[in-house]
């Protein structure tokens, strides 16, 4: 069996809730404090715009993870979106934010705790229906 169908397999028994793709957004946490912040903007103008940008588009930025767009952010500024992507990762190189990249990736949900391979247990049902098909394809 493939890996995605052996997924399916085990989510049609329950053990697990399993998703092709799901958009995890970009996200941004500030790591330094508001005093520290404006130490950075200071001595580095060139990133002073940006980071009032962020903080006027999003709230909450210093106490968490915030999911953010980087195609508004482009829209907004009037400057390329790998340009904001740049900005974003010399921030996080610099230690003034930590920076997940969003991406579209497939969600495995474990629904059961970890079983043993013998408490693993495969209804007949599932199995013929799954074999038929394999047949049907041959």
């Amino acid at each position: 069996m493939r890996p995605i169908t052996s997924l399916l397999f085990l989510q049609r028994e329950g053990y697990l809730e399993f998703t092709e793709e799901i958009n995890n957004p970009s996200r941004v946490h500030f790591i330094v404090g508001r005093d520290d912040l404006y130490k950075f903007q200071v001595a580095n103008e060139a990133y002073d715009g940006f980071i009032k940008l962020l903080l006027r588009s999003y709230t909450g930025m210093f106490t968490d993870f915030v999911p953010i767009n980087e195609e508004v952010l482009s829209k907004k500024a009037a400057i390329p979106r790998d340009t904001i992507y740049q900005m974003l990762v010399r921030l996080s190189g610099q230690n003034i934010i930590r920076y997940i990249p969003g991406k579209k990736t497939p969600l495995v949900i474990f629904t059961e705790e970890r079983l043993e391979r013998k408490a693993l247990f495969i209804s007949p049902e599932n199995y013929l229906y799954v074999k038929e098909k394999y047949q049907a394809r041959l």
